[in-house]
């Protein structure tokens, strides 16, 4: 031991110790693999800390946070996961914001477009979310576009976004329509 590590090991300062007193690597090869390492537990901190503070925006109700920290995910490289991507698409669409949330839904069919989100897929809640939405604003054939893409995805639809069909066909006098969904 060297006489620096060796003071500072007998005063119990270990990791003190270890930090300061690293042996020098000889190789530059060796160095930027050091770098290039803590650079990804960084990158990979930072980005489970957007995600964290994301869905905390989400649980919190506050869109444009939620909005914001999803961009932020996805401008820096830093892939967004598929439960961070439909908590936003949900909120979204829960909120009454169709025009953000269908912009958001259709990103991850778009992977020239969108390559961070290429791994991201939208569950089934949002298919509800959207299904439920459209159909609320008496938008029938986009809420039938949701739902028959929901099935084909192997969601299943729940019996919220069935009655918010139904009733968006009854109201629109369309009863016909309604009975397919009915049934």
């Amino acid at each position: 031991m060297s006489a620096p590590l060796d003071l500072e090991a007998r005063a119990g300062l270990f990791s003190i110790a270890k930090r300061t007193h690293r042996p020098r690597r000889c190789s530059p090869k060796g160095e930027a693999r050091e770098q290039q390492n803590s650079e990804g537990w960084t990158l990979r901190a930072k980005g489970e800390f957007c995600r964290r503070m994301l869905l905390s925006a989400v649980d919190r109700g506050d869109a444009v946070e939620a909005v914001e920290r999803l961009e932020k995910l996805c401008s820096e490289g830093l892939d967004p996961d598929s439960k961070s991507f439909n908590a936003v698409v949900t909120l979204l669409a829960q909120q009454g914001d169709l025009e953000k949330a269908e912009a958001w839904f259709q990103k991850p069919s778009e992977p020239s477009l969108h390559p961070e989100l290429a791994d991201v897929t939208p569950d089934g809640g949002c298919y509800i979310a959207m299904v439920v939405l459209c159909a609320e604003r008496a938008d029938i054939p986009r809420a039938e576009k949701y739902a028959n893409a929901a099935q084909a995805a192997g969601c299943r639809l729940d019996v919220r976004a069935y009655q918010a069909v139904v009733r968006a066909c009854i109201d629109s006098s369309e009863p016909r329509r309604a009975h397919v969904w009915a049934s």
